[in-house]
């Protein structure tokens, strides 16, 4: 193993999320300073080729696109989690709508964006610079800054990928679990 430098024509991003499928690294959204996210623009993907070593950047939808109306706003501090070969982007933040609490989808193959749908009534409020993983068949999502609150959460949410529903873990019962896991000797 070894690092590489110097690679060419990549983007220059913080906040930005990342997954890995096949021999490619998909990076989307981020925050770049060169970049006006007071205006509502679909999110940008670059992908590298690991053989290659070159990024390329997808086209973003035009407004005449019906794709334009799925995919997300381009935004910071959101996650990606990979589950069955697709890409699933929650949360995130951009300077003119705040945050984000839609759950969407990208499919790499036919390269589309959809918005997936929630059974029940409860979706977690938007927030920003919180972790997402898959265990299972579920898509858990921890802490992030609260728009709504204006604060830190300590939340934990899973979304039920078989029920199509999200679901809620008090923080108190999360931080008990975490006591009972790592503070024995």
């Amino acid at each position: 193993m070894y690092w590489i430098q110097c690679i060419e024509n990549g983007p220059r991003r913080v906040n930005h999320a990342a997954g890995a499928l096949d021999d490619f690294i998909y990076s989307f959204g981020g925050y770049s300073d060169t970049e006006d996210y007071t205006q509502v623009t679909p999110i940008d993907i670059h992908i590298f080729n690991i053989h290659t070593l070159k990024w390329y950047l997808l086209p973003k939808p035009q407004r005449n696109n019906p794709q334009y109306n799925v995919t997300p706003f381009s935004r910071y501090g959101h996650t990606i989690v990979v589950y069955k070969r697709k890409f699933y982007l929650w949360g995130g933040r951009n300077d003119y709508l705040g945050s984000c609490n839609r759950l969407f989808c990208f499919d790499p193959r036919s390269r589309q964006w959809s918005i997936v749908s929630i059974v029940g009534d409860f979706v977690p409020a938007g927030c920003d610079g919180h972790s997402a993983c898959i265990i299972n068949d579920r898509m858990y999502v921890f802490g992030g800054f609260e728009d709504h609150t204006q604060q830190f959460s300590n939340d934990l949410f899973y979304f039920d990928f078989n029920k199509s529903s999200w679901h809620c873990r008090h923080s108190k019962v999360f931080s008990f679990i975490l006591i009972i896991l790592f503070d024995y000797k």
